[in-house]
């Protein structure tokens, strides 16, 4: 049975970061509502996300993916912005604007987040990986 495997260490780092991300974004809808601000982010799914993929259920893994697809739609997009921009980017932390920088950094931040984003893609759909998810 599927529930009696061991969860591979890579599985379980990619898991623990989908908890990290959604626990964070729920944190930064709380302090949002504290101020008297309502804003739903659908990245708050972080948290159950990582229970599926402890789980290994394949929807939620699905939906791992799609987000992870999403991530290396936009690195590029972003790292063009960053080199082309002229106006500062702003930064947020738990939805608070805590400051801008020089369009640059945008690109220099979405390579690393790039080769994440692509790391945690490879992990879901290793060979070994994937056959968990798909174990009968």
């Amino acid at each position: 049975m599927k529930d009696h495997q061991p969860i591979p260490i890579a599985l379980q780092v990619v898991a623990a970061l989908f908890l990290i991300n959604g626990v964070g974004t729920l944190v930064g809808m709380l302090v949002l509502l504290a101020s008297g601000s309502v804003r739903i982010d659908f990245w708050v799914l972080g948290i159950p996300t990582f229970f599926g993929l402890r789980r290994f259920s394949i929807g939620w893994r699905t939906f791992a993916l799609v987000c992870i697809w999403f991530g290396l739609i936009i690195c590029p997009v972003a790292f063009l912005f960053g080199l082309f921009g002229s106006t500062p980017t702003h930064f947020k932390l738990f939805g608070i604007r805590m400051g801008q920088v020089a369009p640059i950094w945008l690109s220099v931040a979405s390579v690393p987040m790039f080769l994440f984003e692509l790391w945690q893609y490879r992990v879901l759909t290793r060979p070994d990986i994937r056959a968990l998810f798909f174990a009968a």
